[in-house]
């Protein structure tokens, strides 16, 4: 019986603090908008292929436009654990374009795994990665933890998954917290093997004390 009485309690606790996170995540950017030096907007198409009933393939590519202008992409493979855990390795390349027209690129190999845990109909997912940088930029190792919350809502008889995420990323050649990374957004559906992710990040460049705002627009397939 204590479970069930003390099970409501939990339940608004965690509505509450999901309302202020999403609150102070939408505020945040608002804060800083006089301080930011520019502005950077991502679109990007991704697929995702089931293999097996514990792997699966995914790939994307996408652009950047206005501040960091290039073409990026990513290939990779998934593996379930189990319900809550799986694993992931991956393929990352970034092209900017610079003024001289010149192609710069920048390589990562990413290993990741990723948790996430539904209560009540929230859901907390975290994803500890681990990437290995070369090319045009320096290389080296970089530590990038997402912490992610996020609950469905139903409007216009339709569901969607409102979403608040925050990722500081941790580089170890210098041995400091280099970037935080906040965000925004919904995941929608939009048929059957479609899904559309909208979305709004700030990326706080802590060394520079410089910050970059943007939307974020994703389409996922499901092949």
């Amino acid at each position: 019986m204590p479970i069930f009485t003390t099970a409501p309690s939990i339940s608004v606790l965690l509505q509450r603090a999901y309302r202020c996170s999403l609150l102070l995540v939408c505020l945040y950017p608002l804060t800083s908008l006089g301080a930011a030096d520019g502005n950077l907007s991502m679109g990007m198409l991704s697929a995702t292929k089931q293999l097996s009933d514990t792997h699966t393939l995914f790939l994307g590519a996408g652009t950047l436009v206005e501040n960091f202008k290039g073409d990026l992409g990513v290939i990779g493979v998934l593996g379930k654990v189990n319900e809550a855990v799986t694993w992931r390795v991956a393929y990352f390349a970034y092209s900017p374009n610079t003024k001289d027209d010149r192609r710069r690129y920048d390589n990562r190999l990413r290993g990741a795994l990723t948790y996430k845990h539904d209560f009540n109909d929230w859901r907390f997912f975290h994803r500890s990665r681990l990437e290995y940088r070369r090319g045009d930029i320096p290389s080296g190792y970089r530590y990038r933890p997402t912490f992610n919350l996020s609950h469905p809502l139903t409007i216009a008889n339709k569901q969607i998954r409102p979403f608040v995420e925050y990722e500081p990323f941790y580089d170890f050649k210098k041995h400091t917290h280099s970037l935080s990374l906040y965000t925004v957004g919904s995941a929608i559906p939009v048929g059957k093997r479609l899904t559309l992710i909208l979305a709004y990040f700030h990326i706080h460049n802590i060394e520079a004390g410089t910050h970059t705002d943007g939307p974020q627009v994703i389409l996922n397939i499901r092949l």
